[in-house]
């Protein structure tokens, strides 16, 4: 599974990972995070290899995150939250 910004997002988020942690843990700054996820920044193969150690879960669990995540927010427009 690829990471793209948003997934990226999801995924940290549901670690409770802040931007500044998980650059920390890769070698870049928070900032470069919070860029990478506000698409102001690519997220170049090697940097998603080192995000993808540090979050140390399988694909299948990263699936797992972003389907719930999906799924929250499918509800949360049903419900006009």
């Amino acid at each position: 599974m690829k990471l793209t910004p948003e997934t990226l997002e999801i995924c940290r988020s549901t670690l409770k990972i802040t931007q500044g942690e998980l650059g920390r843990l890769v070698g870049v700054t928070g900032s470069m995070i919070s860029a990478i996820e506000r698409q102001d920044r690519i997220l170049t193969a090697d940097v998603e290899h080192r995000i993808r150690e540090a979050f140390r879960v399988s694909d299948d669990e990263l699936a797992s995150f972003i389907n719930a995540h999906n799924r929250f927010k499918q509800i949360a427009q049903v419900e006009g939250k």
